[in-house]
């Protein structure tokens, strides 16, 4: 759905020209990470997002292969929601896990049947008082009994963008974290209201990229903006059009000696 103005779907009346801020969230996600990596899970998709109870559900789009064993954590904005719910869906519509518990970090764990783009939904089951949703992030994850490939260096950068643009007065939207291959590519869709001042920063790993560059991309295939290569962080800064079909795609145009992927996180913020 498209991106309302934050403050008036989130938030009192009083409040309205206040950036809100979703570092908390960012914290909450940093403990996930070191919990989740400390018990020998490999992280490797993130999402982090907007939720409103009484709408659709946010869905969280997520590649799984047959066999794997998977588990789906995600977490709510502890300001904003009381209770947050997770349901996940095969890629022929069958439900395979959900948490619908009353806490605020449903959890869901399977084995994949088949391979398929699987189907996070994240739902917000009750917001506090004063609000109508909030922020949440949520991880996917596999055991594999042996030291993962830590994230958590990337996400403090990333958590430092996202203050950064806060305080530049950037409401910041979305996250989405993208594993890529040497010279490929990743992507994902974002609708954003049109005419907004929008900027978004793709941060690659510093142990594994040395550069990542950013496209924002139409839904004709037409470049709304180009980050320069700096390293591991690329930054676009653009006008949004409306277009539902609006494409962030990261790049990985060197990675370090003897690596084959790296993981990279963009942080979406409009003002």
């Amino acid at each position: 759905m498209a991106l309302l103005p934050l403050l008036v779907a989130l938030s009192a009346p009083a409040a309205a020209q206040q950036v809100e801020s979703m570092l908390p969230v960012m914290d909450d996600l940093g403990t996930l990470i070191t919990k989740l990596e400390g018990d020998g899970f490999q992280i490797t998709d993130m999402t982090l997002g907007i939720a409103f109870e009484g709408a659709a559900p946010t869905v969280v789009p997520v590649p799984v292969g047959q066999d794997d064993n998977v588990m789906m954590v995600a977490v709510g904005d502890k300001d904003r929601i009381e209770d947050l719910d997770l349901l996940v869906y095969d890629d022929r519509g069958q439900l395979v896990g959900q948490d619908d518990m009353t806490d605020n970090t449903p959890i869901v764990g399977f084995q994949a049947l088949r391979s398929g783009l699987y189907e996070a939904q994240v739902v917000v089951a009750r917001s506090k008082a004063e609000y109508s949703g909030g922020f949440f992030t949520m991880v996917t994850s596999y055991p594999i009994g042996q030291m993962p490939i830590s994230t958590a260096s990337t996400w403090q950068i990333a958590r430092t963008a996202v203050e950064l643009l806060e305080l530049e007065g950037y409401q910041v939207y979305h996250g989405e974290w993208e594993t890529v291959m040497e010279e490929g590519a990743a992507g994902f869709l974002l609708p954003l209201e049109a005419g907004r001042l929008c900027r978004a920063v793709a941060v690659g790993s510093p142990e594994r990229a040395k550069k990542v560059r950013l496209h924002v991309v139409d839904g004709y295939d037409q470049a709304i903006g180009e980050g320069e290569h700096d390293g591991i962080y690329s930054v676009v800064d653009f006008f949004s059009t409306g277009d539902p079909n609006t494409m962030f795609v990261v790049q990985a145009s060197k990675l370090k000696r003897k690596i084959t992927d790296t993981h990279a996180v963009v942080i979406v913020a409009c003002k």
